[in-house]
């Protein structure tokens, strides 16, 4: 079967994946046993608490299966074996439209856009006044969320000094692990960024700043709001499980692929269409607010 047949990924936890009658097994903590056909899997992420047999690992390189070890749902990515089984179309879209400068901004514009909404006029802005004017967003949005979560904010500050930057700091974290998944997953390279340069995880930073302000940095402010006392850890747990329920990795590869202008095949377009909710844009609520004041 051709990997554009096949299931694009799938996430093991808790169990033994070994190989029995020559084909892939599963066991989880309950002894359950799952067989994996290699035939019609890409890519598995073993997640904590997951063993995997030599013979396993020979199975998946005969068949060309990525395995990546990773956090709970993705919310770390430590290690890949086997290059991505994904078809190159997506890569070769990204290299050319980093190795131009002109395509290279329109993407970062598009980028800026689907974070902070599409009448936002940019069009004539450069490189750096686009990084100047997100600074400006970005410092919008801290204090937006830290007046609706009640919560002290002295600033950002990358070190955690404070509880609220602590939790800012790992939800950060667990959407870069969850983006290097989804990049890893449909092909694109982890190092060439369109905003974010001269970094391995460069466009693992690019992709996950589109999603981070929607969908975990209020995840941050609540657990803080909620007093927890373990903020580091709650807040970890908090993405996990909405990382699981609203299936984040498929949306993050939907809004990766607008931005780059990647038309993928009609099957992936219907798949992803009924995932991808419309985005919520912070910084229109904000406006709404000054409006109304």
């Amino acid at each position: 079967m051709l990997h554009k047949d096949r299931i694009p990924q799938i996430f093991l936890q808790y169990g033994y994946l070994s190989v029995k009658d020559g084909i892939l097994s599963f066991q989880d903590k309950d002894k359950n046993i799952q067989t994996i056909p290699p035939d019609q899997i890409s890519m598995i992420f073993l997640e904590p608490g997951t063993s995997v047999t030599h013979a396993a690992v020979e199975m998946c390189s005969k068949w060309r299966i990525t395995l990546n070890w990773v956090g709970e749902s993705g919310v770390r990515m430590y290690a890949t074996a086997n290059p991505t089984n994904a078809k190159t179309d997506r890569i070769w879209k990204q290299l050319e439209m980093s190795f131009n400068a002109n395509k290279r901004l329109s993407v970062a514009k598009k980028m800026y856009q689907y974070r902070f909404g599409k009448d936002v006029k940019i069009n004539n802005l450069t490189a750096q006044e686009l990084m100047l004017q997100e600074g400006n967003n970005v410092k919008a949005i801290y204090k937006f969320l830290a007046e609706k979560y009640e919560v002290v904010w002295n600033g950002r500050d990358y070190e955690g000094a404070d509880q609220i930057n602590l939790a800012i700091n790992t939800a950060h974290s667990c959407i870069h692990g969850l983006a290097h998944c989804a990049i890893l997953a449909c092909g694109y390279y982890p190092s060439l960024g369109f905003i974010h340069g001269h970094n391995n995880n460069a466009f693992v930073f690019d992709v996950a700043d589109l999603v981070k302000f929607q969908f975990v940095t209020p995840i941050a402010f609540q657990v803080v709001a909620n007093g927890s006392t373990q903020v580091a850890n709650h807040t970890r747990h908090e993405c996990r499980d909405m990382f699981r329920r609203t299936n984040l990795i498929d949306k993050i590869i939907k809004a990766t692929d607008d931005c780059i202008g990647f038309v993928p095949h009609i099957e992936e377009v219907e798949h992803y269409e009924r995932l991808l909710p419309k985005p919520k844009y912070i910084p229109l609520k904000l406006r709404e607010k000054e409006e109304q004041q």
